[in-house]
C-alpha cells in the first residue's frame, strides 16, 4: 500500500470541512425580528422542534478526525486508511446538515410544536413600513430596519425599539416626565393651491362647502407656517398629501394613497417636464422649500432612496411690474444638467409664456398664453427658436392660470 504524508491528509480533511462549514447568521444589536420564531406549548405527541437549530459542531469532527490521525506513526498512514477517514468524516458532516435542514423545514411546515394563524390585511408593504426616517430619527422612536441584497430584494425586516425611546417610555410610566402638550392646528379650505408658492387661493369656509365638491385641505402651524396640504377630489378620495416638517421646516415629503403610479403633472401641469413627470408605487417624493415659502426643489428616489432625478427651482418677483417668473431646472442623480425652462406671470399671477432651453442654455421653443376673457377663450402659441409659429391652439378660458 502507498503512504500519504500527515501533511496532505490534513490539507485534505481542511479542504473539505471548510467547504461544508457555514456562518451562524441572526441580529446581533438585541433587535427583535419583525416575525419571531417563538416555541409553542410542548406535545403529547413529540417535544417541540428549537426555535433556532445551532449549526453543526465541526471542531469536534475535527479533533476526532485528528487524534486518529496522530494516534498513528508516519508510516501507517496508508492510502486505506486516508480514504476511510474522509468518508467517514463526510458521513458525519452530511449527517449533521440533513439534520439541521430538517430543522429549518419546521418554520415552514405544520409541525405540532408550533401554531400558525393567518390575518387578513388590506394595507401593502409601503403602508407597513410607511415613509423612510433617518439614522438620526431611528435613535429616537421604534421603527422597522429592512435590509436589501445589491440587487434591490428585500432580505429582512426587522423591528427596533431604540434604548433611547424605552428609557423615555420608562420616565413616562413613572410619572418623571410629562408628554408634550398637543395644540389645535389651524386648518384652511381652498378651491387651489399654488405649488410655486406654496399657498392656497379661492379660499373657501368650510360650512358653505358643497357636498361632492373637489377641495385642497391646508394646515398651518401657530406661526401660520404650511404644515400640510392635502388635495380631495368630488368623491373624498385623497389625490396626494404633502407634508412639512419631519426633518425639518424646510422639507417636505409627497405621500400617494392610491398603489397606482403617479403624475407629477396632477400637482402643477407647467413645474415639470411631461417625460420626466411619473413616479412609481414604491418611490418617494421630497420637496423643499426656500426662506420666503416658496418650492425650492422636487427630489425623486427609488424604493432603496436613491436618487433618481431631481427639479431645482428659482423664484422671483418683480416689484416694478409686479410680475413673477420661475425658474426650473431638471438634473440627474449627479447633478448634470439636463433641461431648463422657465415661467412668466402677470400681475394676475396668469401665466403667460413658457420657455424652453438645452443643456447649454440654447432656447429650444417657447410658448405664449394670451388670455381672451369676452371670448371666454385661451389662446397658446409655440414658436421655434427663431419666432417662427410653429402651432396655435385655442382652449377653454381657465379660472386661474397656475
Amino acid at each position: 500500500m502507498s503512504r500519504l504524508p500527515l501533511v496532505l491528509v490534513i490539507g485534505l480533511l481542511s479542504t473539505t470541512w471548510a467547504q461544508e462549514e457555514e456562518p451562524e447568521t441572526g441580529p446581533a444589536d438585541g433587535s427583535q425580528d419583525a416575525a419571531p420564531m417563538a416555541p409553542a406549548p410542548k406535545s403529547r405527541q413529540r417535544g417541540p422542534a428549537p426555535a433556532f437549530a445551532p449549526a453543526p459542531d465541526i471542531s469536534a469532527v475535527w479533533e476526532a478526525a485528528r487524534r486518529r490521525v496522530t494516534s498513528r506513526g508516519g508510516n501507517d498512514l496508508t492510502e486505506d486508511f486516508v480514504l476511510e477517514l474522509l468518508d467517514s468524516v463526510a458521513q458525519t458532516i452530511k449527517g449533521d446538515f440533513e439534520a439541521l435542514a430538517r430543522r429549518a423545514q419546521l418554520f415552514t411546515s405544520d409541525h405540532p410544536g408550533y401554531t400558525r394563524k393567518f390575518y387578513s390585511s388590506s394595507i401593502s408593504r409601503d403602508e407597513v413600513l410607511g415613509s423612510a426616517i433617518t439614522a438620526r430619527e431611528s435613535a429616537l422612536e421604534p421603527h422597522f430596519q429592512a435590509l436589501y441584497d445589491p440587487r434591490g430584494n428585500l432580505l429582512r425586516v426587522t423591528y427596533v425599539e431604540p434604548r433611547r425611546w424605552l428609557a423615555q417610555q420608562e420616565r413616562l410610566s413613572a410619572g418623571h416626565q410629562q408628554p408634550a402638550a398637543a395644540t389645535s392646528p389651524l386648518v384652511r379650505y381652498f378651491n387651489e393651491f399654488d405649488l410655486r408658492r406654496l399657498k392656497g387661493r379661492d379660499y373657501l369656509k368650510k360650512k358653505k362647502m358643497e357636498p361632492g365638491e373637489a377641495y385642497f385641505r391646508l394646515i398651518f402651524t401657530e406661526e401660520g407656517r404650511l404644515q400640510s396640504v392635502q388635495q380631495y377630489d368630488a368623491a373624498g378620495r385623497q389625490i396626494y398629501a404633502l407634508n412639512f416638517g419631519g426633518e425639518g421646516p424646510g422639507y417636505g415629503r409627497l405621500e400617494f394613497p392610491e398603489d397606482d403610479p403617479f403624475s407629477l403633472l396632477t400637482l402643477n401641469p407647467y413645474l415639470f417636464l411631461k417625460d420626466k413627470s411619473v413616479v412609481k408605487p414604491d418611490w418617494q417624493v421630497a420637496v423643499t422649500r426656500d426662506e420666503e415659502g416658496n418650492i425650492a426643489s422636487l427630489q425623486v428616489f427609488s424604493e432603496l432612496d436613491q436618487l433618481l432625478f431631481f427639479y431645482t427651482y428659482q423664484v422671483s418677483y418683480d416689484p416694478k411690474k409686479r410680475t413673477r417668473s420661475v425658474r426650473g431646472t431638471l438634473l440627474s442623480p449627479d447633478e448634470t444638467v439636463e433641461q431648463i425652462f422657465t415661467l412668466d406671470y402677470d400681475r394676475q399671477d396668469r401665466l403667460t409664456r413658457r420657455s424652453f432651453f438645452d443643456a447649454q442654455g440654447q432656447l429650444k421653443e417657447t410658448l405664449t398664453y394670451q388670455y381672451l376673457p369676452k371670448l371666454k377663450e385661451l389662446v397658446v402659441t409655440t414658436r421655434d427658436p427663431y419666432g417662427i409659429i410653429t402651432l396655435q391652439q385655442n382652449f377653454a378660458y381657465p379660472r386661474a392660470g397656475k
